[in-house]
């Protein structure tokens, strides 16, 4: 039986510390050249393995029922994809390239020399995290109330 966060914990707030976790791991095997499956914890890998569980359930026939938890998850990916490209992808080329990443996360427990044709995969991964690290950063400052009565307007 898999656990599904109930809806007041699926906002890209929830995922930021494995988001920041992920992002400086990808990092660091980029710049090494090297995955090092010790720079991940468990805790937080299953968490990854979760969200792309999420975001990736509803779509396509013979997939569970969609729910507020996977809605928002599939959201909060297209918007990590969007905020990283310079063009706007169809939703095919986003489903691509969240399996693509899932696909990649198996990758990185097995270690190893990063293999050159990994490298744009791993540094794509690498921005998709950071900008769901900085979404979840945007949702939680603004949810903490530091911009009231400050007249600054973010658009997320």
């Amino acid at each position: 039986m898999s656990w599904t966060p109930s809806v007041g914990v699926v906002g890209a707030s929830y995922w930021s510390y494995m988001a920041t976790v992920m992002a400086d791991a990808l990092d660091d095997a980029i710049k090494q050249q090297c995955i090092d499956p010790a720079l991940i914890p468990a805790g937080v890998f299953k968490d990854a393995q979760e969200f792309f569980r999420l975001a990736l359930s509803d779509r396509g026939p013979g997939h569970e029922a969609r729910t507020p938890a996977r809605m928002d998850a599939y959201a909060i990916a297209v918007d990590a994809v969007w905020s990283s490209a310079s063009s706007n992808y169809t939703s095919l080329e986003i489903q691509e390239r969240l399996e693509r990443f899932n696909g990649f996360l198996e990758r990185l427990l097995s270690g190893g020399a990063l293999l050159s044709a990994e490298k744009e995969l791993a540094s794509q991964l690498r921005q998709f995290f950071r900008n769901l690290s900085l979404a979840g950063d945007a949702e939680a400052y603004i949810d903490n109330g530091q911009f009231e009565g400050s007249g600054i307007a973010i658009v997320l």
